[in-house]
């Protein structure tokens, strides 16, 4: 079904088994070993042609002092023909994928009744460092003209033709159609039906009248967001309604949101490069540039807490940039040797219009975290990105 997720748990760990892993194109790889491996068959069991997009994370690296240390990519993640034979891996595999961090990712369309076979291997056997909880994660992608509204369409018509309403990608709504239901045929906009369509702002019969006119726009000092009433623009009421680029319900100042309901900016520019470790309290924004290397900023992850990291290109809250390759790394900082040392979780696209954004929750004190100072780490290599900014925040 497009949009469901499935994530199976698992591990690589010395008890395991090995492999003689093949190289990035499935051909022969030089170097002789052991190379430490886990496998999960997939089936396309639903009866139509299904895109899923596989994600692994490999285990992340354990404290120092425990073998090889932090190497990232950990490993590699092969596509085989099912069933696999660690025996003879020569034969039934169709490619490779190397991780970007911690995790590799990829996009694969399977056929009705097709098996295929994922194994995630460790790129070096001396990898030690490496054993230990791992999962995957396999989602199934939305499908336009199927009459089923994904997350990533705007309309789904139950076909792929544009100009009836819904785009040929059921990316957009067309102008001057509202679509209503998933399968259903989009119809004509009418100010007045209960739904925002064309060049309408809102609708009276959705919105109410207070705030919305009857020619279907917003009213001056009122906001009338999807989906909602429309209410004033107040600063401090937890919308971020224009002109306000912030609204944290009137938090302290220092939250990242200023009494005017604008953002705190830290301006870090100047710092770009290896080893700056610039702090940064946690809701604080840092604008800064990109000069094609990499940034690292620090903040105090507490027991318990959940933290968002994300980075935009242009503007907060946007990523104007073609094809952006930025990673984002949390990691322990090793001159420390608290809890974590090594690298923590990465990211690679999973943010608004590619780029990175990751969510971890940080470990209780009854598993032994009391809280520590962590970095964050964004890489965009050969690539200038100015203006450039990084969100540190608790999840809401």
């Amino acid at each position: 079904m497009p949009g469901g997720v499935r994530t199976q748990l698992g591990s690589i760990d010395s008890a395991g088994p090995t492999w003689q892993r093949r190289s990035g194109t499935c051909g022969p790889w030089a170097t002789q070993g052991a190379y430490h491996y886990e496998s999960f068959p997939l089936l396309n069991a639903t009866g139509d042609v299904q895109t899923v997009r596989v994600d692994y994370m490999f285990p992340v690296a354990t404290r120092r002092g425990h073998g090889a240390g932090e190497s990232l990519p950990p490993g590699l993640v092969f596509v085989y023909d099912h069933p696999f034979d660690p025996t003879n891996p020569s034969v039934g595999c169709r490619f490779a994928q190397e991780g970007a961090g911690l995790h590799s990712e990829f996009a694969i369309t399977l056929q009705p009744g097709e098996w295929i076979e994922v194994v995630a291997s460790l790129s070096l056997p001396t990898i030690v460092d490496h054993f230990g909880p791992a999962y995957l994660r396999v989602e199934t992608l939305d499908r336009c003209g199927d009459g089923v509204l994904g997350e990533t369409e705007a309309c789904d018509d139950g076909n792929t033709v544009g100009g009836d309403g819904c785009s040929s990608d059921c990316r957009t709504v067309e102008f001057g159609y509202t679509c209503m239901l998933p399968g259903d045929d989009c119809v004509s906009s009418v100010c007045g039906d209960g739904f925002v369509g064309g060049d309408e702002e809102c609708d009276p019969a959705l919105h109410g009248a207070t705030g919305c006119s009857p020619t279907c726009t917003v009213m001056p000092g009122w906001s009338c967001p999807p989906d909602q009433s429309c209410h004033p623009v107040v600063c401090g009421d937890g919308f971020i309604d224009s002109p306000e680029t912030c609204d944290d319900f009137g938090a302290s100042i220092g939250s990242g949101c200023d009494a005017n309901c604008q953002i705190e900016f830290i301006n870090s520019a100047g710092l770009d490069g290896g080893g700056a470790n610039f702090p940064v309290p946690v809701g604080r924004w840092i604008a800064t540039t990109s000069s094609g290397f990499f940034n690292d900023y620090k903040f105090m992850a507490e027991p318990d807490k959940t933290y968002v990291i994300e980075a935009f290109v242009g503007a907060p809250y946007e990523c104007q940039a073609t094809s952006p390759d930025i990673r984002l790394s949390l990691r322990g900082n090793p001159i420390n040797e608290g809890y974590f040392v090594w690298t923590i979780d990465t990211d690679r696209g999973h943010g608004v219009g590619g780029c990175p954004r990751l969510v971890w929750t940080a470990p209780s004190m009854a598993d032994g975290f009391f809280g520590e100072e962590l970095i964050v780490s964004i890489m965009a290599i050969l690539q200038n990105y100015d203006p450039f900014y990084v969100w540190i925040h608790e999840a809401p």
